[in-house]
């Protein structure tokens, strides 16, 4: 019945001998409830009736392909996936995702990780393909590359915590314990409800993980505290420990946060995650940092401290957040073929928007490049010292289609045409500059990139001569401008020339 009534709610017609329409916005709210009562195959139903010329077509392609890969269907995600990524769209990184893990859950780990690696052509600063690429080498047991590509998604989004979660699995596996150990907080710091994860820091620091250091390997810069971990010192009746919940993890990191000191050094255990162990220890916030992953208890005590410490709380989430920001305020990139350290900046869901540089006075310099919030470019170029735009910047729909050229000599100014281009990707218009002003002949195109209109400009303003032309190219109107408006008589052609 509920699949009928949604049918009936976005089929619309305004008399009986009309052509049925789909509301594509009704649709796609409709298949979001079908899926969420378990009508897989109804919801997909309804969001192939939008037509492919709907300006929703692509968000409910994504949609269906995502239930689809929800509902263990991989071949007919791939398939579809395959004829939807071949017309630029802004649904592009979700398509690529979806595609990708559609061959991840089939094992074929080999397609995936070609199919993440088009996908960070396209994106490459989207920290969930630089994820799944991790786990593709994950599943292939090559953990050092997957450690790479879990590293590089958190110095892009650091708030993103299943790579938190690899990292702490990864590093176990290597007998890294205290690497392990810090991954796994930080995790349930972001997703203090994730009780899994508590369960598993508790077994950690009580040596109870049976496959700790199966993958032994080097490296551990913190082999001094994986020994006092293995000691067990912290569970010596001498050993007095503040927060009062009787848990391995909480005796266990009062004492190693008691003794953690920096150090320096390119791991990316010391760069990253020991500053923010270090201000918990520094600010007296190990008994906080307890309470708040211990929230997945549901113990009532732990939530009645955490109410009534409400201000410690509020102090600790400061330093995290304050500390996770950090991870991915500068980085090396390459912008317009230049390698530097840039700033990365990012829209209010930590999503990026934008690599470049200030300077002091807050004005961009030299290379920037900007985001949408899908990952796609929306426009990249160059300033100069005094924050000018200068040289080639070219600008991008949301599809990744060219929107926009521009140009500007080295002092920010603009002689040189402006050329703008439709979402198909056909020429629209050009506007010729001299000394900052429009100035010359403006040149309309029609879809098939002919001039359909010509328009002449001096100082900014439309002014002499206009003409408009037929498809075969053949003048139409022939008008005269003045100040930017209309002046006088205008002549019509017939395509043969005559008037």
């Amino acid at each position: 019945m509920l699949k009928t009534l949604c049918l009936l709610a976005v089929l619309q017609s305004s008399n009986p001998d009309s052509v049925l329409f789909i509301d594509s916005n009704v649709a796609i709210d409709s298949a979001y409830q079908l899926r969420l009562d378990d009508k897989a195959a109804e919801a997909v139903m309804l969001l192939d009736l939008i037509n492919e010329e709907d300006s929703n077509y692509y968000e409910a392609q994504a949609d269906a392909l995502s239930i689809l890969n929800d509902s263990d269907r991989p071949d007919e995600t791939i398939q579809r996936s395959k004829k939807l990524i071949l017309q630029p769209n802004e649904k592009m990184d979700e398509i690529y995702l979806l595609y990708g893990n559609a061959y991840l859950k089939k094992g074929a780990l080999d397609s995936a990780k070609s199919v993440y690696d088009k996908g960070l052509d396209l994106y490459p600063y989207h920290h969930v393909f630089l994820y799944n690429k991790g786990i593709v080498f994950y599943r292939q047991n090559e953990l050092d590359e997957a450690e790479k590509w879990f590293k590089q998604a958190l110095l892009i989004n650091p708030f993103y915590s299943s790579a938190h979660l690899m990292l702490g699995h990864i590093s176990i596996l290597k007998g890294h314990r205290t690497k392990g150990l810090m991954s796994y907080m930080v995790y349930l710091f972001l997703d203090e409800d994730a009780n899994s994860a508590l369960v598993t820091i508790d077994n950690l620091t009580n040596d109870a993980i049976r496959y700790e250091g199966s993958n032994l390997a080097g490296g551990n810069v913190f082999e001094q505290y994986d020994n006092l971990l293995k000691s067990r010192a912290a569970f010596d009746d001498r050993f007095k420990y503040k927060t009062q919940f009787n848990a391995p993890i909480v005796k266990q990191f009062e004492l190693l946060s008691s003794k953690l000191k920096p150090q320096s050094g390119d791991d990316f255990w010391e760069a990253y995650y020991l500053p923010l162990f270090l201000k918990i220890k520094d600010n007296n916030l190990a008994e906080t940092t307890l309470y708040y992953i211990l929230t997945s208890t549901g113990k009532e005590e732990v939530m009645e401290w955490l109410e009534k410490n409400s201000k410690l709380t509020d102090q600790w989430l400061d330093i995290v957040n304050g500390e996770l920001y950090r991870w991915r305020d500068k980085h090396e990139a390459m912008v317009l073929g230049e390698k530097n350290v840039y700033d990365f900046w990012y829209y209010d869901n930590n999503d990026i928007n934008a690599i470049g540089n200030e300077n002091a006075a807050e004005d961009k310099v030299g290379s920037w490049v900007f985001f949408y919030d899908n990952g796609q470019t929306s426009a990249i170029g160059k300033y100069n010292e005094e924050g000018y735009k200068i040289g080639d910047w070219k600008y991008y729909f949301e599809n990744g289609r060219l929107s926009r050229e521009e140009y500007y000599d080295d002092n920010g100014d603009v002689s040189a045409p402006f050329i703008y281009y439709r979402e198909d990707g056909s020429k629209a218009t050009e506007v010729p500059y001299k000394d900052n002003d429009v100035e010359g002949i403006v040149k309309y195109y029609n879809s098939f990139n002919h001039v359909r209109e010509e328009t002449t400009y001096s100082k900014g303003q439309a002014e002499g001569k206009g003409q408009t032309f037929y498809k075969s190219g053949a003048k139409n109107i022939e008008y005269q401008m003045s100040e930017g408006k209309l002046n006088g008589a205008y002549m019509l052609y017939h395509e043969t020339g005559s008037t």
